[in-house]
């Protein structure tokens, strides 16, 4: 004997599970409305604070890449009284290649939350596609950082 999805109508069980699942399903409980109207107003205010803190990661990266460039302008400036030396080179890249590290992963954080609120099938695979390109050039960043600061240690010693 099955059901047909027409005779949960007919179905009522007094305090039973079945009954509000299938009130639940017709959209049909009295609180309802009500309840969605909650929960579209909760869904606008996350999007707005995601937004925001969009926003703000996205700021700071951007002041990030700024103060590493005053900052490694400042040492560029300091250094350029003495004879060019080929560490004062790798100093100065891996003073400003840490501030665009650290500028990448606020821009990847930002990436993140932007999909959070809206996950649709094209924002999660541009996320994917920023999320490989950026870690990549992060990944290589690191690697170039390590390698520079090696060879700076290994000649200063």
């Amino acid at each position: 004997m099955g059901l047909s999805s027409g005779s949960l109508d007919q179905i009522w069980i007094a305090g039973s599970d079945l009954a509000g699942a299938a009130n639940i399903a017709r959209g049909t409980l009295p609180f309802n409305d009500k309840f969605m109207e909650w929960l579209n107003t909760a869904e606008d205010g996350l999007k707005l604070l995601v937004d925001l803190a969009k926003f703000v990661l996205e700021t700071i990266s951007v002041f990030c890449v700024l103060f590493g460039v005053v900052k490694t302008g400042q040492l560029a400036i300091k250094f350029s009284q003495f004879q060019y030396d080929e560490f004062l080179f790798i100093e100065l890249r891996i003073r400003f290649g840490v501030w665009l590290a650290l500028a990448l992963e606020f821009q990847l954080g930002a990436d993140i939350l932007a999909t959070t609120v809206a996950p649709t099938e094209e924002t999660l695979i541009r996320l994917g596609v920023i999320a490989l390109i950026r870690t990549f050039l992060n990944y290589f960043l690191n690697k170039e950082l390590e390698k520079e600061f090696d060879f700076k240690k290994n000649h200063v010693e």
